[in-house]
């Protein structure tokens, strides 16, 4: 029996997610495939960007479009540090959270432009999880 979460009921409920547009800057396409169809199955929409150039792009031409974006932080082209600073000459308040299979210790230096920064593997429900508290603030 799946377990159902009382967030997920509201939301779904009150077609929150429905609402909510995640821009996702993912160089590996695996890891861009399980994130987008993750999140499209929990109802968000979701926009793909293979490298942080082409997430800045997407994000540029429409900057209010983006309620939340999830970056990989290693990417080609333009790196997800780069990426999270551009959006945040932007809107400084949009939620950015970067993903990584590097070191966390090696971005400490730019944790202020993250709201959460997370190791790969990662865990979905955590990333689901800590969004949805993010639509509640």
């Amino acid at each position: 029996m799946k377990k159902i979460n009382k967030f997920d009921k509201y939301y779904k409920k009150n077609n929150f997610i429905k609402k909510m547009r995640i821009l996702i800057a993912e160089d590996d396409q695996i890891i861009n495939l399980v994130l987008s169809n993750y999140f499209s199955k929990k109802g968000f929409n979701v926009t793909v960007g293979y490298n942080g150039q082409e997430a800045w792009n997407l994000f540029n031409e429409s900057p209010l479009t983006y309620d939340l974006v999830i970056t990989d932080i290693m990417m080609p082209i333009m790196d997800g540090i780069e990426l999270a600073q551009n959006i945040k000459t932007i809107r400084p308040h949009i939620p950015v959270i970067a993903i990584t299979a590097g070191n966390l210790a090696d971005i400490d230096g730019w944790k202020h432009l993250f709201e959460l920064t997370l190791n790969k593997p990662l865990e979905l429900s955590v990333l689901y999880h800590f969004i949805l508290d993010k639509i509640m603030t």
